[in-house]
């Protein structure tokens, strides 16, 4: 029986056995960023890409654009729900209340990379560290998405909180949307305009998960070398 209002579940935990993903798309204050937690048949991976931080363009002086940060981490074995622990990696998403809030955690370290490709190439970049105290609260309902599996939806709202990094906090308070995948997925994500699409365009940060590469990017960037 699904305790929802609505005919699919917000679910708090791991689907058992499941492919799912669960997307933050936010924008504001001069910040940009998407964060998926995923998992499938009962191991998990985290993905970021973070664009505007005032750390990594201090380390690139030579560019008007900031570099972006990047996480990308799979195999990973489930704490309880959906907090996950590996080596430089803690992240966590809480459901709050369903449909309405969710608060998200992170520490870690990043890199800050030049090459929008590199994380499935060399994986070289400046190390840094990376963290937030999210809170996403919704002003729509959910809407399932047509043409994809059964409990896919995703959710218009705000995002309030703080990232974290070597340099101190960087408070972030603008639009976001929050979306749960079953089965498939879409290939690209425009975080300005908190848009997904099916099939991946150049130019953007490239970046592995369980379902292939998720490529994530600003639609007013002047794009990475």
């Amino acid at each position: 029986m699904i305790d929802s209002p609505f005919p699919f579940p917000d679910p708090a935990r791991p689907v058992p056995g499941g492919s799912e993903a669960h997307r933050l798309v936010a924008s504001g204050s001069g910040l940009a960023f998407a964060v998926q937690f995923e998992q499938r048949d009962g191991v998990a991976g985290f993905q970021t890409a973070v664009f505007g931080l005032e750390s990594a363009e201090r380390r690139r002086p030579s560019s008007s654009e900031p570099q972006p940060v990047v996480i990308s981490a799979v195999d990973i074995t489930f704490g309880q729900g959906w907090e996950l622990r590996t080596s430089g990696l803690w992240a966590e998403q809480v459901r709050e209340r369903a449909f309405d809030h969710w608060s998200y955690g992170l520490e870690a370290f990043a890199l800050a990379i030049d090459e929008p490709d590199e994380l499935i190439r060399r994986g070289l970049g400046h190390r840094v560290p990376l963290g937030w105290e999210l809170d996403f609260i919704a002003d729509t309902p959910p809407e399932p998405v047509p043409d994809h599996d059964p409990g896919t939806f995703t959710q218009t709202g705000t995002i309030e909180g703080l990232l974290l990094t070597g340099d101190g906090e960087q408070p972030i308070d603008g639009r976001a949307r929050r979306s749960l995948w079953t089965g498939d997925r879409p290939a690209h994500t425009d975080v300005d305009g908190l848009d997904h699409r099916l099939r991946s365009r150049p130019g953007s940060v490239v970046l592995p998960t369980m379902q292939g590469p998720w490529t994530v990017g600003r639609s007013g960037s002047v794009g990475l070398p």
